[in-house]
């Protein structure tokens, strides 16, 4: 699949199968996430890796639009270190999620993106759940696994939201 076919028919996939997800593919979403743009390239990104069922059945309990996690096989907290970036780490944690949506749908995975940020509820659940250091802040949840499924290509281009050289 070529990039501009990956990002066109990208779409968040919350019906996953049992099959687990190889630690290859894993770690090929990782290197990819971290290939992605950091602002001042201070790399401010953790991710911690989420397997472990007794873990994922606990998220739908503090994070009230993840009740699909319970059926997932994986997913991905993209946290930052504020210490490597006070004012951007956010951006940084954004756009490697997008590059793990991506990657993952390229590989034939699903996945679909959980907002943490900026709610205070889901950040505490997820600081206490995997025990996070202060300066560690989890940005969004990535769930990932095989799709049960297959979505339809939407498009969503939309000529009246662009404007050249002024509004």
């Amino acid at each position: 699949m070529d990039t501009i076919e990956c990002i066109l028919t990208r779409r968040s996939c919350r019906s996953f199968t049992s099959e687990t997800v190889a630690k290859e593919d894993i770690t090929l979403l990782l290197k990819c996430a971290m290939q992605s743009p950091s602002a001042a390239d201070k790399q401010s990104w953790n991710f911690i890796i989420i397997q472990d069922r007794k873990i994922l059945d606990k998220i739908p309990g503090f994070q009230k639009y993840g009740g699909f996690v319970a059926g997932a096989p994986a997913g991905i907290l993209v946290c930052c270190d504020s210490t490597k970036n006070a004012d951007m780490w956010a951006i940084d944690a954004s756009i490697a999620a997008q590059t793990i949506l991506l990657a993952a749908h390229a590989i034939g995975l699903g996945g679909c993106w959980l907002a943490v940020q900026p709610f205070p509820d889901f950040i505490q659940g997820f600081r206490e759940l995997l025990a996070l250091p202060e300066n560690i802040h989890p940005h969004c949840f990535v769930v990932i696994g095989h799709p049960a499924e297959k979505q339809p290509v939407v498009n969503r281009f939309d000529e009246k939201k662009i404007h050249f050289d002024q509004w």
